[in-house]
């Protein structure tokens, strides 16, 4: 039974001209940028996809790829404006050429989407076809720029999934892969909303489909792939909230020290403590001494102790940005450094520009090995800031990681959207591992998050804290951990075959004309 549309149809419809299509891309991409923490409103997320596809349903390859870029501009711009603060307010850097340079960060962000619509234009016919195969396109896009040139995978479309029947399929398919399933809803709701004829239902049940599909796993997807084992550990994770700039000055050491000293006192029987990311601002070598006194001084006998710090390896390596187990002396260093932050990529070319920024890390070098460490007798995965908006690292540390440990420095982004977003990233790692997982931050978002990524306790941002609790080794493999990305590779190899099938040869779904 067919319902009169035409008043929201011509509204739809129009959409799709100029210059109302344009503006409607960008003003999706800055909707869709508000569905991501902190404001975590996922309806916003979706509204603004829904909006975007529309604008694709027809139209030229080079339409497609300006509205494609304009919906970048819109998602980016508003979603990773922050590097414009660490840049100026940490890195001594002219407010212009911040200003600058985060412009041109956002300006190669959007040449992703931009790519993906042009594609979809060139390749597949306006329709239902076009907003399928852009789905996918899209989707293969926030892969390629989660990898290219080291990758910058922030705000992936599936870190939205969060929250949603979407989030029952991360352990399943990752983030990419959920990802995948939140813009093949996006484009069929698109589909349905420009054609409202008897066939709509076709569309509508599709994204149903989905929609059910991720109800059917919500119960039994953290459950299926790891189960709990043991008992619970007793954790304590130190906020201690100093000033960033401070914390560099050397006459500021001695009150370092203090801060931590007396916040380890107050959990001194806890069996587990940890401190964030590069809690002292010294090599390890260099106070060494200080780290044995608390270790003997301070914390009981059954107590361990992980800390953030710098350290070498030997004469010939480093330095390194670490975690260690003060007990045991085992660490691991930190794999995967932020460009510009932690290194200088193509020094000889930037030579000028880097004589503008001042970050006070940017000669740390990379380490090897795998993210794990023995903590208390399990073997416990490891991530250092910046690592963990990569889901390839955590899953280095299985199949044997009982949980994950993320100690960062959010300090750098200041009250922005990026330590929220930041520990969002979190969140979709321990849903992706079904492991519980612990972050550590110097001036917050301290968390304690589930194995189905929920948020079990936080600790509040810019305050001295103590964050305790337990947390719950687990054992078993999700099927993202066993194979990565290869299942997102295939469902979207498979989507887009079954586009390009129906291109040359509608079998099965021959609609009439006026369906297409």
């Amino acid at each position: 039974m067919d319902v009169n549309l035409s008043g929201p149809l011509r509204l739809w419809r129009g959409l799709g001209r100029l210059p109302w299509g344009h503006a409607s891309a960008l003003a999706g991409g800055i909707i869709a940028s508000f569905g991501f923490a902190p404001y975590a409103f996922r309806p916003a997320l979706w509204a603004g996809l829904v909006l975007f596809f529309c604008t694709l349903h027809s139209g030229t390859t080079a339409t497609a790829a300006k509205r494609g870029g304009l919906f970048g501009l819109g998602y980016f711009g508003f979603g990773v404006y922050w590097v414009y603060y660490s840049l100026y307010n940490y890195a001594s850097t002219p407010l212009w050429l911040a200003i600058a340079l985060a412009a041109l960060l956002v300006l190669y962000l959007s040449l992703y989407p931009m790519l993906a619509a042009s594609m979809a234009a060139c390749l597949l016919p306006k329709g239902v076809k076009r907003l399928t195969g852009a789905a996918v396109l899209l989707a293969a896009a926030e892969w390629l720029r989660g990898t290219l040139l080291t990758g910058f995978p922030w705000v992936l479309i599936g870190q939205g999934s969060l929250d949603s029947p979407w989030a029952s399929y991360l352990p399943l398919l990752g983030v990419h892969g959920a990802g995948l399933m939140l813009l093949l809803a996006a484009g069929w709701t698109a589909a349905w909303l420009r054609r409202p004829f008897s066939m709509r239902a076709v569309w509508l049940g599709a994204v149903m489909v989905i929609v059910a599909g991720g109800e059917f796993l919500r119960p039994v997807a953290w459950s299926m792939w790891s189960t709990p084992f043991g008992e619970s550990i007793e954790v304590a994770m130190v906020q201690p909230n100093l000033n960033q700039d401070a914390r560099w000055r050397a006459k500021k050491r001695g009150v370092i020290k203090e801060t931590y000293w007396h916040l380890t006192q107050q959990v001194e029987e806890t069996p587990l403590i940890i401190w964030p990311e590069a809690a002292i601002p010294q090599y390890y070598s260099e106070i060494e001494d200080f780290y044995k006194n608390i270790q003997d001084e301070v914390l009981g006998d059954d107590t361990t102790l992980l800390a953030g710090v710098f350290y070498r390896e030997g004469d010939q390596s480093g330095p390194h940005n670490g975690l260690m187990n003060i007990r045991t002396g085992q660490r691991y260093g930190k794999r995967r450094l932020v460009p510009f932050g932690e290194y200088s990529p193509l020094e000889d070319w930037l030579g000028p520009l880097y004589r503008k920024i001042h970050f006070r890390m940017r000669a740390l070098q990379p380490a090897e090995g795998r993210p794990l460490l023995q903590v208390r007798g399990s073997p416990v995965g490891i991530t250092i800031c910046y690592e963990s908006v990569y889901p390839s690292i955590p899953r280095l540390s299985f199949p044997e990681a009982a949980y994950l440990v993320n100690v960062s420095n959010d300090a750098w982004f200041g009250a922005t959207r990026a330590p929220w977003q930041h520990l969002e990233s979190s969140r979709v790692r321990a849903a992706e591992t079904a492991r519980e997982l612990l972050r550590v931050a110097s001036t917050g978002v301290t968390a304690i998050i589930g194995a189905d990524g929920t948020l079990r306790a936080t600790a509040p941002q810019f305050a001295t804290a103590i964050l305790e609790g337990e947390v719950q080794p687990r054992e078993g493999v999700t099927p993202y951990v066993r194979f990565g990305e290869w299942l997102f590779a295939a469902l979207s190899l498979l989507v887009l075959t079954f586009c390009f099938y129906q291109r040359e040869k509608r079998v099965g779904l021959d609609f009439p004309r006026r369906f297409r």
